[in-house]
């Protein structure tokens, strides 16, 4: 398949979104493509994923490893407090792959769809290992940032993570205890809606990707506070117990897996303590903002060794 016919296939999968059709001037076909911006702030971000690193074609279809990338892009907008609108594909892959490259197209325009953005253009490469990159945009009235914590301020998680890093216990142990561990790991299904809603309290907030106790420092660190978690206020999420008996099952300690467990993509933030109330709806309490120890995060009083994702460890 010559690449002209190779774009023409991508073209007809990444189907216009009706929301971005006034903006959208120039898409798919063009040496780049062309969007009015509203009067509005613009948010950028780029994720890349490699074979071997990021995925394991061996656990991942190609559907799946589209879907993952574009998931990681879509949070890092909500969480800077905006909606996505326009997404820049970029890939290598081998000359006898291009059925995977379309199943990965299909799997990027699900996660498109599921916010009504649109893909309009990007970059295709051979290469020796499959590898995706996506640039995501994405507006909105104001943005979010990671230095916007103050002493006081309580932190919340809207969903409880853990879910991933047992899912990829799962498979580098072989064994399958629970599959919708192994499921959200391959593909962490999201509810952007609760990241739309942090960001109308949130004074500052990060999208998890290396882990609770790796993205509270960032926090942290870029606020110049303290992070002090509580081990109490997390044990009475509604979803510890659960986690808590499938961590006991694969031998893992609950706590760790709950602050180290990467790829969750929920929103970690904080919030003013005159806003608890209405948080509290949809959001959960885990500790809170304090002068001490500045740039870190403390466990119940004690200094975190903080582990996660690192791609230069």
């Amino acid at each position: 398949m010559k690449e002209g016919e190779v774009i023409a296939r991508l073209r007809e999968i990444f189907k216009p979104a009706v929301r971005l059709a006034g903006q959208l001037k120039v898409g798919i076909g063009d040496d780049a493509a062309v969007f009015s911006a509203h009067d509005s702030l613009i948010a950028t971000s780029t994720d890349i994923v490699t074979e071997n690193v990021h995925f394991n074609r061996s656990w991942s279809d190609a559907k799946s490893i589209g879907r993952k990338v574009a998931i990681a892009n879509i949070a890092d907008i909500f969480a800077m407090g905006m909606k996505p609108n326009f997404l820049l594909v970029s890939a290598t892959i081998a000359k006898s792959d291009t059925d995977s490259l379309f199943e990965i197209a299909r799997g990027i325009q699900v996660e498109a769809e599921r916010v009504d953005a649109q893909v309009i253009g990007g970059d295709l490469s051979l290469g020796d290992r499959l590898t995706v990159s996506i640039t995501a945009f994405g507006e909105g009235e104001r943005c979010v940032l990671r230095s916007g914590a103050e002493p006081g301020d309580d932190l919340y998680l809207t969903a409880l993570p853990g879910r991933s890093l047992m899912g990829l216990t799962q498979l580098h142990q072989g064994i399958s205890v629970d599959q919708e561990c192994i499921n959200f790991h391959l593909v962490p299904e999201r509810d952007w809606e609760s990241f739309e809603r942090a960001g109308k309290f949130a004074k500052s907030m990060i999208d998890i990707s290396d882990g609770v106790a790796k993205d509270a420092r960032e926090i942290a660190r870029s606020s110049r506070v303290c992070i002090e978690i509580d081990s109490q206020l997390v044990m009475k999420h509604p979803d510890f117990v659960a986690v808590e008996k499938l961590a006991s099952k694969l031998g893992l300690d609950v706590l760790t897996t709950i602050l180290e467990s990467g790829e969750e993509h929920t929103p970690l933030f904080t919030a003013s303590p005159n806003d608890r109330s209405e948080v509290e709806n949809f959001a959960h309490r885990i500790g809170r903002v304090t002068e001490g120890a500045i740039g870190e995060l403390l466990l119940d009083g004690d200094l975190v060794e903080v582990k996660g994702f690192d791609h230069f460890s």
